[in-house]
């Protein structure tokens, strides 16, 4: 259980920095993302059940207020974004 709920965790962190990159229109290639390595060197078992459960509340909130930043215009401004510069 600790290990899914810190997978998620660390997925929400990886996507809410795409996120970011991709309505300010960086124009950079993301770089991959191996979940399979990160969570083998994640361990989730030195946290307590409640501490994860708190960490992703906390970064779900972040994640909602990401968006929350974003103005109107952001996402709607790109030309396309499935190609890079």
């Amino acid at each position: 259980m600790k290990d899914i709920i810190q997978h998620m965790i660390d997925s929400k962190r990886v996507f809410a920095y795409r996120t970011m990159r991709f309505a300010r229109n960086d124009g950079i290639a993301f770089l991959g993302f191996n979940q399979n390595n990160c969570a083998a060197i994640a361990y989730a078992d030195r946290y307590a059940l409640h501490d994860l459960l708190k960490y992703f509340k906390n970064i779900s909130e972040t994640s909602i207020n990401l968006f929350k930043a974003f103005s109107e215009s952001e996402p709607k401004e790109q030309e396309d974004p499935m190609v890079w510069k």
